[in-house]
């Protein structure tokens, strides 16, 4: 049997308005931010703007078009449903953006970043990035460190940045570009 206390203490005001009309209500969360500790933080379904802080954070948008920012830590965040913007800020990331056409920006770190299965846009930064598009039309750009690039089905654009980057799928057959010092396997 697992004993604990579960409780939701949030750094700085969250504004929620509801409103209620006969058979139709509406939630907009505005602002939702972590604590300078370890959070797991779930959105709505409508669109959201969460940000996690200094600890090493699960940050989950649920439905709607979300801007999710890990900021600090190793964090992963979950785009979900919706065109979502997700960013990892400094430390180890991992971001899934989720069904939807998503931008996904790795930050300072080792990070993995998973696009979906949309179009998709995803940045690696400074470190040894994996970037994977997934099914759709992606671009994907390396940025300084040897990064792994991966796209899936779909036409892909390929932009290598500084240092030892590879693509692990690419296929030209399905309209797959690369541009920049890329290693092809």
């Amino acid at each position: 049997m697992n004993k604990g206390i579960n409780r939701l203490i949030f750094a700085t005001f969250i504004l929620l308005f509801l409103l209620t009309l006969p058979n139709f209500s509406i939630l907009w969360a505005i602002d939702i931010k972590g604590t300078p500790g370890t959070d797991n933080i779930k959105g709505t379904v409508n669109d959201d703007d969460i940000r996690g802080h200094n600890g090493n954070d699960i940050l989950d948008g649920l439905q709607g078009n979300d801007e999710i920012q890990g900021e600090q830590g190793n964090d992963i965040l979950n785009g979900s449903e919706g065109n979502d913007y997700l960013s990892g800020g400094d430390g180890f990331d991992t971001l899934n953006g989720g069904p939807g056409n998503d931008e996904l920006n790795g930050g300072d770190g080792r990070d993995k970043l998973f696009g979906g299965t949309e179009n998709d846009i995803l940045y690696g930064a400074l470190g040894n990035d994996v970037i994977d598009g997934g099914p759709g039309d992606d671009r994907l750009y390396g940025g300084p460190g040897n990064d792994t690039l991966r796209g899936g089905p779909g036409g892909d654009y390929f932009r290598c940045g500084p240092g030892v980057d590879t693509i692990g799928t690419f296929n030209p057959l399905d309209g797959d570009h690369e541009f920049g010092d890329c290693e092809i396997k």
